[in-house]
């Protein structure tokens, strides 16, 4: 089992990635008016594959509540649409508008320099050995996802 030093690290470097993504990401003009919430919802959608707001809900890990106010603001700002399930007409599914789409081309854009940048800072022979050790953490963390959360 890693010592708790490895692994208050490993925390600390996890958290600082994705704080220094959001935060230079989020200084770009087309996400300045977005919140948290609404960015990560618009990057779970796809203009191709519908889902509903239950599956949203879950891949984001908040309740139906919260994810159809994001989903009802985000509809008002024509960047994801809204329509019935032709199987279960009682089933309302979502989808990215098309103006969204641009958006999160533009998202992903900007966050595809930031990591290239970073990695520009690596020497190139420590490539290899980043890559394969963030890989295993993503998915030893992927693995874990059905463990329920220790109360103490």
């Amino acid at each position: 089992m890693p010592d708790d030093a490895l692994v208050d690290a490993t925390m600390q470097a996890v958290h600082q990635i994705a704080r220094s993504v959001y935060i230079l990401s989020s200084r770009h003009p087309i996400l300045q008016n977005r919140t948290p919430a609404q960015i990560r919802a618009l990057g779970f959608l796809d203009i191709e594959q519908t889902k509903t707001v239950g599956e949203l809900a879950d891949l984001m890990g908040v309740t139906i509540s919260t994810a159809s106010g994001l989903v009802d603001k985000l509809v008002e700002e024509n960047l994801v649409e809204r329509s019935t399930n032709p199987e279960d007409r009682r089933q309302v599914l979502i989808r990215l508008a098309p103006a969204a789409e641009a958006m999160k081309h533009e998202i992903k854009g900007i966050r595809t320099r930031q990591v290239r940048a970073a990695l520009a800072t690596l020497d190139s022979d420590r490539h290899d050995c980043f890559l394969e050790s963030i890989q295993a953490i993503a998915a030893a963390l992927a693995n874990l996802d059905h463990l329920e959360p220790e109360v103490t």
